[in-house]
């Protein structure tokens, strides 16, 4: 049985990988737009939740743990405030909707119906804190952007290609982010992987070999202990050097095509299969 002490392990763990990475200079140096997530997220505050029904949309039917953190700010507008709900396979039973994501490959999600970020510990399981933040900071940029645009408590209501512009945007900084804190290793295998696709985008050469090509992501994030999740770290890998293939090798005006065909395969098939992902990178 998941307690609430459980639930409030994982945000233990959460904070204390966000503060680590939040005072890293290379971070407070070139990476102004994560910390403003940090200080809006401090600012605001952020609570602690599980679904108590199967209506999961609806802001009402959550049970609030505890106020993580409380807003900095006397000022701050709490209706806002973000929820944070880690996300157990025993949490299936509330809704199909929570079967739903349990049962998926994707880690984490945001749905702006109730500001909720959800991790999702199955997924997880017992990964290393590093993953869990880098998930969460992706989910924090979304909540961040739907309040900025009025979307809270609201149904999405946006057009495909405003959501995939904003998806680009996310996936840009989660590359520039590993690559500025993932070490020489990991930067020089980015660098070889990028100039290969590029290679292969010239049809210069075939398709770069991709089976086991995320060995320098996962030695970043460290021991991830799913071995049946090697496959989506090797292809979120392999995208995360195509983004940078394109900013690096493309002009603006084919990089950002480029760009939304990748996130247009990534958001329609949800890595249906590798073959399908990667057939669009070629073309």
């Amino acid at each position: 049985m998941i307690t609430e002490g459980d639930r409030l392990d994982v945000a233990d763990k959460l904070l204390d990988e966000l503060c680590k990475i939040a005072n890293n200079p290379k971070i407070n140096k070139h990476f102004p737009k994560i910390i403003e997530r940090f200080m809006l997220l401090e600012k605001e505050g952020m609570s602690v939740t599980y679904p108590s029904c199967e209506n999961t949309e609806n802001k009402d039917n959550w049970v609030l743990i505890e106020d993580y953190f409380k807003a900095v700010d006397n000022n701050a507008d709490k209706s806002s405030q973000i929820m944070f709900y880690p996300m157990f396979p025993e949490d299936a039973q509330y809704s199909q909707l929570a079967n739903y994501y349990v049962q998926r490959v994707s880690c984490s999600a945001y749905g702006c119906e109730s500001n909720t970020i959800t991790i999702n510990m199955s997924c997880l399981k017992e990964e290393t804190p590093r993953f869990l933040a880098h998930n969460f900071i992706h989910e924090l940029g979304h909540a961040q952007i739907a309040k900025k645009e009025g979307r809270l408590f609201k149904k999405a209501s946006r057009s495909q290609n405003e959501r995939f512009q904003e998806e680009i945007n996310m996936w840009t900084i989660d590359y520039k982010l590993i690559l500025a804190l993932g070490g020489k290793n990991y930067r020089n295998a980015s660098k070889k992987m990028a100039f290969e696709i590029n290679q292969w985008w010239r049809r210069e050469r075939e398709c770069p070999g991709h089976g086991g090509m995320g060995i320098a992501l996962k030695h970043y994030f460290g021991n991830l202990q799913d071995r049946d999740f090697d496959n989506e770290i090797d292809i979120t890998f392999f995208i995360y050097c195509c983004l940078m293939a394109a900013d690096y090798y493309l002009d603006r005006e084919k990089s950002k095509e480029k760009k939304l065909q990748i996130i247009q395969e990534i958001h329609t098939r949800q890595y249906d299969t590798e073959k399908n992902l990667m057939s669009i990178f070629s073309e």
